[in-house]
């Protein structure tokens, strides 16, 4: 039981990682200040969409849901969030 528990904490963490990725990816491909302003957009500092995007802070629900609306679902709340959102 417990072995099954860590493995999907791990599965859960590799999603997490995929999806930290695709937010990384969608960043990248946005113009000069891009980052900034989708930052302002979703409610945020440039310096904690950073921290979202490199895995050193959570990502609350509702920046989740932001992100998913932002990027037209090109990065989902469920991709981020697996452990609130299933899909």
């Amino acid at each position: 039981m417990t072995f099954s528990l860590q493995k999907n904490k791990l599965s859960l963490a590799l999603t997490k990682q995929e999806a930290l990725m695709k937010l990384s990816i969608y960043l990248a491909q946005l113009p000069y200040g891009g980052k900034s302003q989708f930052a302002k957009d979703i409610g945020i500092s440039k310096a904690f969409l950073r921290h979202i995007e490199i895995g050193l802070s959570p990502i609350p629900p509702k920046v989740a849901k932001r992100i998913e609306e932002h990027t037209q679902g090109q990065v989902t709340k469920a991709e981020l969030r697996p452990d609130l959102w299933a899909e």
